[in-house]
């Protein structure tokens, strides 16, 4: 009896253990960059949540990232809109790793958007169940563009 409680405890303990460990944030700002491979290509600018607010240059016909945190299994989703001047060329979701058996874990929601017309242009994007009507956006995103 004695070995099964030490056994139950160890196991405990190395649960526990597993479940301590960190990952690297997906939420890092990457600002265009040239890459040493192809000196006169740049890299995607990707922005994040903590890039709301803010005003990114892009250059016309260039592609930038937004990722944000997304969890459909709440019922919640991200609507997005672009001015005139952007579009969106590509939308994607991207669960998040998760225990075999386990539901409602979230993931990234991810927009490539192209810069089609000068000038300054917006993102923008609530947080919402999209059958609640006339509520208040759980989050919103918003990220003013100059285009050149």
């Amino acid at each position: 009896m004695r070995y099964l409680v030490l056994a139950v405890l160890l196991l405990a303990a190395l649960l526990l253990a597993a479940g301590c460990t960190t990952t690297p944030s997906a939420n890092a700002t990457v600002t265009p960059t040239k890459t040493t491979a192809a000196p006169n290509v740049t890299t995607m600018a990707v922005y994040t949540v903590n890039d709301s607010g803010k005003t990114v240059p892009l250059g016309l016909q260039q592609n930038l990232s937004i990722r944000l945190p997304e969890n459909p299994t709440t019922g919640f989703s991200w609507n997005a809109s672009v001015t005139s001047g952007l579009l969106i060329t590509d939308t994607a979701y991207t669960p998040d790793a998760q225990p075999v058996g386990m539901t409602g874990v979230g993931g990234t929601r991810n927009w490539t958007v192209r810069g089609t017309g000068a000038g300054t242009q917006r993102f923008s994007a609530v947080y919402v169940r999209p059958w609640e009507t006339n509520q208040t956006p759980a989050d919103q995103f918003n990220l003013t563009v100059q285009v050149s």
